[in-house]
């Protein structure tokens, strides 16, 4: 499963703890607890992931991740603030891929989310 803190809320019914609606703070500690809520309800799962951003302007975001396997635990990406964006397209699409095409490679989640 791979989705946003509105993806999950809205797919599945779960909520991260303590965001505000500007998603102005991200706590990666409350997105964590999500993610063990969401694997305890759906042992199928074998890698939880959600991208960490906070939206600065149409140009610049706050930039990370933070993934889970039942294998590895969690993982957590490079937090990038202030990342620079050309083109907003594919800005949830391009992350997911790099992950399952890491993991279809066989690299460590670690290796997979970056």
């Amino acid at each position: 499963m791979i989705g946003s803190e509105e993806d999950f809320a809205a797919a599945i019914g779960f909520e991260v703890a303590g965001v505000d609606e500007n998603l102005s703070s991200l706590d990666v500690d409350a997105f964590a607890a999500m993610i063990d809520q969401v694997g305890a309800e759906y042992p199928n799962f074998a890698v939880i992931a959600t991208t960490l951003r906070t939206v600065r302007s149409a140009t610049v975001n706050d930039w990370g991740a933070i993934a889970w396997s039942r294998d590895e635990g969690f993982a957590r990406a490079t937090h990038r603030p202030g990342m620079e964006i050309l083109d907003r397209v594919g800005g949830g699409d391009s992350p997911a891929y790099g992950l399952v095409r890491g993991l279809v490679d066989g690299q460590p989640l670690a290796t997979a989310l970056e």
